[in-house]
């Protein structure tokens, strides 16, 4: 056994709090709440942040997070579920950011979907088809070669190159293709103005909403350059403790949110108005 040393207490405590109190704590506030309503594509991005948070902290929760030498089949699925996380949480944001793209289409005169509960069915299963496909490649890779699976200072992982490029470059992939839809809305935005600002007043579609979306893009390039750095071989404490935050920085960008907040801040005062916004708002697609 081995003494936890203050990285590693540091590492943990960031991906605590963002996925195992921050995320939680929006959904607690979403499934009880009569005030406050999220759509599906915000909640599944909310679990896919919660699973992240357990990849990195399987250790802990198995308590074996002081032994130097967990045992194999747990090193194996941390590493494969480690893998895995990041393009799962690439593919949650690219479809959190599609579904806002559609929703301002569809507002400014386009043809809605013939099949919506088929397209939301899709988009709420891409991201853990993602995450399995990757996750089954690098348990059956790390099984084949287990001489490469081995725990560092943190968390377990494997030494086998092509699982790093495989996660690298799905997660790559999905955020560029982000950024690109991110574009799009705000050309089209820009285009249909005053139809934005006449949906904004019926549905609470708002700028606040694509500026939170646009900072959880910022935060997904940051750990798209975090993977790369691994390709490296950087063995630098830097890009773990960026990739312990995100979750923390994502809860920090939505869990923000006035009537999060008023929930939270049972003092402040409301009115019937906020809730009867949030409603609509939800009835109308709105994610955050």
């Amino acid at each position: 056994m081995s003494v936890v040393l203050a990285p590693q207490v540091a590492f943990l405590i960031l991906l605590v709090l963002g996925g195992h109190v921050g995320m939680p704590l929006i959904l607690s506030a979403t499934f009880f709440s009569g005030h406050i309503f999220r759509h599906p594509v915000f909640v599944n991005l909310c679990i896919t942040w919660m699973l992240y948070a357990v990849a990195y902290t399987l250790l802990l929760y198995a308590g074996q997070i002081t032994n130097p030498q967990p045992k194999f089949n747990l090193c194996v699925t941390q590493s494969a579920m480690i893998y895995g996380s990041p393009p799962m949480i690439a593919a949650s944001v690219f479809v959190f950011v599609l579904h806002l793209y559609l929703l301002v289409r569809e507002h400014v005169g386009y043809t809605p979907p013939r099949w919506p509960n088929l397209r939301l069915v899709i988009m709420l299963a891409a991201p853990y088809v993602v995450f399995l496909s990757v996750f089954t490649v690098a348990i059956t890779m790390a099984n084949s070669q287990p001489l490469r699976v081995h725990r560092s200072s943190l968390y377990c992982t494997i030494e086998i190159r092509e699982v790093t490029h495989i996660c690298a470059g799905i997660s790559g992939v999905a955020i560029l293709l982000s950024l690109v839809i991110e574009i799009l809305t705000g050309i089209k935005l820009y285009w249909h103005w005053k139809a934005f600002r006449a949906m904004n007043a019926k549905t609470g579609l708002n700028i606040s909403i694509l500026v939170r979306t646009l900072g959880l893009l910022i935060c997904s390039v940051v750990a798209l350059v975090t993977c790369l750095a691994f390709l490296t071989n950087l063995t630098s404490m830097v890009p773990n403790f960026v990739l312990a935050c995100l979750p923390l920085t994502a809860f920090l960008i939505f869990g923000t949110h006035s009537d999060l907040l008023r929930v939270w801040c049972f003092w402040w005062r409301s009115d019937g108005r906020h809730a009867q916004d949030a409603k609509a708002s939800a009835e109308s697609g709105v994610c955050v």
